[in-house]
């Protein structure tokens, strides 16, 4: 699900978290996404300082809700570390999609792929791809900084090669298909057009437009269950095997994790 965050200062920024992530781990994302020390962070929502052991659950942290985030203690190198990020779209026409990332100026293009290929559940390989920004081919061993110094933005076009072991019939299939989802609460049932490469978060959002009587957590329920595992919200539906015609659950009530 999606979470914004936003500081006394203006900042603002949204990211994406698991269901029942802790907030523990929203530090770590929050430290992952934009450099801000765990150390650093202070969590308010609703009036309410947010405790490291306790999750989202607990504080009825849902979708689409915004966070307070306080910065104690942050030094100037942190402060210019926070500042210098780069915001990076990846476009990858071949499967229509465009995929956003932040990185640091250091970060090189071998890191960039292989963030590539995480946040595609490995549907899309690091040693598959080749990176252009501005029609300039992108070397691995190179950091972003020499493409890009002057700005936080930066659109690179991704080409996805052809595995040489993979075969014509294989090679005529394409890796981003469509599917229908069967989303069920209950004794209802809607049916959604998904793409393999969709994000759990993604149905979720899709979802509260279709039919947003489903998401009302009135049973403490809300998350997404599929073959009784919780699915996580970052993963895509291809990481789950899902086929297409399958049918994934809203729980009712708490799961054990």
């Amino acid at each position: 699900m999606d979470v914004t965050f936003e500081t006394p200062q203006g900042r603002r920024f949204t990211i994406q978290i698991w269901y029942f992530s802790s907030v523990r781990r929203i530090k770590e994302c929050i430290l992952h996404h934009e450099g801000i020390p765990m150390e650093a962070q202070q969590l308010f929502f609703m009036g309410k300082e947010l405790q490291d052991d306790y999750d989202t659950e607990y504080y009825s942290i849902l979708h689409g809700s915004h966070i307070l985030l306080l910065i104690h203690n942050a030094s100037p190198a942190i402060v210019k570390a926070h500042n210098s990020g780069v915001h990076v779209v990846l476009s990858v026409s071949s499967l229509g999609r465009r995929i956003n990332l932040n990185l640091q100026p250091s970060n090189n293009v071998s890191e960039l792929k292989e963030l590539l290929q995480e946040h595609t559940d490995g549907a899309i390989l690091a040693d598959q791809v080749t990176l252009f920004f501005n029609k300039v081919k992108m070397e691995d061993g190179k950091s972003l900084s020499m493409y890009n110094s002057s700005v936080d933005m930066m659109e690179v076009d991704v080409v996805v090669s052809q595995p040489p072991h993979m075969n014509i019939k294989e090679a005529k299939e394409p890796q981003c298909m469509k599917m229908k989802v069967k989303v069920k609460r209950g004794a209802q049932m809607v049916i959604l057009e998904m793409r393999n490469l969709d994000l759990i978060g993604e149905l979720r959002t899709k979802l509260s437009k279709v039919a947003p009587h489903f998401l009302q957590p009135v049973d403490g329920g809300g998350s997404f269950v599929y073959k009784q595992n919780v699915m996580d919200e970052d993963h895509t539906l291809h990481w789950y095997k899902f086929k297409s015609g399958d049918t994934i659950e809203i729980s009712k009530g708490d799961i054990s994790m």
